[in-house]
């Protein structure tokens, strides 16, 4: 049961400073990795060690949260106590004993569709990679770099419309390559490094190679693609949120672009226990859809067979690519693989009903409609007291549940029948369902339902006896034969009735007499334990009130 698996960052435990701030922090300690997200500038950012080498070296990505929008920072910004640098002074005085900075400490800095403000890495002297991953306009602005280049190696420039470059944006007297993936982008860093006697040399780089990844996972409730990112993405943890995978973990494929004369793509993947590594690698080969587009569906691999509940596994999975000369190409973040943390919860039914509204009747109640709510916890509104009636009628009904994928429900129906205090008067008869709508846009979120049924009952009930009708609700699986029951033998799908004598005024439990019972059944009637029926309206002006009571004495009384 999918509980939305995001593949996009880790959600840890919340560590907050205790002023406001328009950045929200995650903190994961056992990792040394910050998230911090602003989402009225639209903007993540993820600080985490790429390797452990003489102590943790950090990487920076900052990347749009939602691409289709802008994003971009301000001066506000900067100053926040969750913006990375504030933060990480905080953390590594705690954590280290000793305040750092991280202008000294990033190494990588991995920038997408997101505006900078100007002189904002100005003094970051240690970067030694700087990548671009731009799928829009972009625009550096002034001193955003100019003075990164002390140990720079490398600037990686991937960028799908124009560039512009703001005088001294990069830094100019440092030898370092920048690598472009268009020629656009060659003449844009060219006229650049001629017009400030710049030292880097551009290199055009045709991409060859893998693009883009994206992994199709279902836990259960529906198949969900998640685009991967190239580099830069920390072990997702869903533990920290309490998503477990319940039975249903699968992987159904995934999808692939290439560049470059590839003739084989797949994907690798392993599971393990946390405090293990992989050993067993399994792969999944893509067919070609046309140039460039790989794909793999239906594989349907359950990345939960064997395991045991209770326990925490990694899912660690990368992408290799093959060309035609048998060189091999890979999309495994930067040589870390992605790996995605979860525990195996206990098994869940493949359809479940919710708690509340699970269920409804609409029963016809001597000429009144009422709607009767029926739910999971086992209570019912109003309750299933009708009280003595002339005549009953089944006018609809409606259910609703939750399905996983692979469960087509084709045969739903009420299921109902009517029992006295000595006997069952009639076998189970069957109402299927009507129509069917999928809720939230949702469609394993089921709802079925039926109206206009008006199914009487008095034809098989006597005056002044006591019954039961008694309901369920039946949901097959069309490919399982497997049979789902809501209230069945259970007291929430019971309602209980006496036929009463017709024509006596006020004499609302049908004994044939006006006395302190009627009265007590219009009082029910108010206070809401009884449903209202038009025998209630002694007075006859549509509302069963305290002038139907009085009323009713008088006519005990005699004055009507």
């Amino acid at each position: 049961m999918m509980k939305k698996l995001t593949l996009f960052f880790v959600v840890n435990v919340l560590l907050a400073f205790q002023a406001v701030a328009a950045i929200e922090l995650d903190v994961n300690l056992d990792t040394y990795t910050f998230t911090g997200t602003n989402a009225a500038n639209n903007y993540k950012y993820v600080l985490s060690p790429y390797e452990f080498t003489n102590g943790p070296q950090f990487q920076l990505v900052v990347t749009p949260i939602d691409p289709t929008m802008p994003a971009f920072f301000t001066s506000n910004d900067l100053q926040d106590q969750n913006y990375w640098e504030p933060m990480f002074k905080y953390y590594t005085q705690q954590l280290a004993g000793q305040e750092m900075t991280a202008q000294d400490n990033i190494k990588r800095l991995y920038l997408g569709d997101v505006r900078l403000l100007e002189g904002q890495f100005i003094d970051y002297n240690n970067l030694h990679v700087i990548n671009f991953d731009l799928t829009k306009d972009y625009i550096l602005p002034t001193n955003c770099l100019l003075n990164a280049g002390q140990r720079l190696d490398e600037v990686n420039v991937k960028c799908n419309g124009p560039m512009l470059l703001e005088p001294n944006s990069v830094p100019a007297d440092k030898r370092y390559d920048v690598n472009v993936n268009t020629t656009e982008l060659q003449q844009v860093w060219e006229e650049y490094k001629q017009q400030f006697n710049c030292q880097y040399i551009v290199n055009l780089q045709a991409e060859t190679g893998i693009k883009s990844f994206s992994i199709v996972i279902n836990m259960g409730h529906e198949n969900e693609e998640q685009v991967v990112p190239e580099s830069g993405m920390p072990e997702v943890d869903l533990t920290d949120n309490g998503t477990n995978a319940e039975g249903f973990f699968v992987i159904d494929g995934f999808k692939a672009t290439t560049t470059g004369d590839m003739t084989a793509v797949k994907m690798f993947g392993a599971v393990y226990q946390a405090e293990g590594q992989a050993n067993l690698w399994h792969e999944v080969a893509a067919q070609k859809v046309n140039d460039g587009n790989w794909q793999a569906t239906g594989q349907n691999i359950d990345l939960l067979k064997d395991l045991v509940v209770g326990n925490t596994y990694i899912l660690e999975v990368y992408l290799e690519a093959t060309d035609a000369e048998g060189n091999k190409y890979y999309y495994n973040n930067g040589g870390e693989n992605y790996k995605v943390r979860f525990m195996v919860g206990e098994q869940q039914e493949p359809v479940t009903f919710y708690d509340q509204e699970t269920a409804g009747l609409g029963l016809i109640i001597d000429g009144t409609p009422i709607d009767f709510t029926l739910n999971g916890d086992g209570t019912k509104t109003p309750d299933g007291h009708l009280g003595t009636l002339q005549s009953l009628v089944i006018d609809n009904f409606w259910v609703r549940c939750l399905r996983d994928s692979g469960v087509e429900l084709g045969d739903v129906s009420l299921q109902w029948r009517l029992l006295s205090k000595n006997s069952i008067i009639n076998d189970w008869n069957r109402v299927d369902y009507q129509y069917q709508n999928d809720e939230d846009g949702n469609k394993l979120k089921k709802f079925f339902g039926a109206d206009n049924l008006y199914i009487d009952l008095m034809p098989q009930c006597e005056t002044g006896q006591d019954y039961t009708l008694e309901v369920m609700y039946q949901l097959i699986d069309s490919h399982t034969g497997q049979y789902y029951f809501f209230a069945k033998n259970q007291e929430v799908g019971r309602f209980y009735f006496s036929v009463g004598n017709a024509g006596v005024q006020g004499d609302l439990n049908g004994d044939g007499h006006v006395d302190i019972s009627d009265v007590n059944a219009v009082i029910n009637m108010m206070l809401g334990k009884n449903p209202n029926t038009p025998a209630g309206d002694v007075t006859g002006d549509g509302n069963v009130d305290i002038s139907d009571v009085n009323a009713i004495i008088n006519i005990m009384l005699g004055k009507r």
